[in-house]
């Protein structure tokens, strides 16, 4: 779920994935630097965009270790049907 820090309405900032500048022109969103990020989110919540980066940084990290290990379980289990073809096409 997408979180919002800012002033105003018309100065938002959004992180999920990445900051977005929220609403920009039309319901827009464009891509935002974590300093842009800070910058709009002012001093109170300054802090809070560091934390939150911090926290979305260690999520990505964690889903790209996750990923990597269904992609090896996939792997191991080639040889496996591979074994599975061959017997079946032994027995047509």
């Amino acid at each position: 779920m997408a979180r919002c820090c800012g002033l105003t309405q018309r100065r938002r900032a959004r992180v999920g994935p990445g900051w977005q500048h929220e609403g920009v022109e039309h319901g827009r969103n464009e891509p935002l630097t974590v300093p842009q990020a800070r910058e709009i989110a002012g001093k109170e919540f300054r802090h809070y965009i560091q934390v939150r980066t911090r926290a979305e940084a260690e999520w990505l990290r964690e889903l790209g270790q996750w990923c990597e290990r269904m992609a090896e379980s996939l792997e191991r289990e080639l040889p496996h049907l591979d074994g599975v073809r061959r017997a079946y096409s032994a027995l047509r």
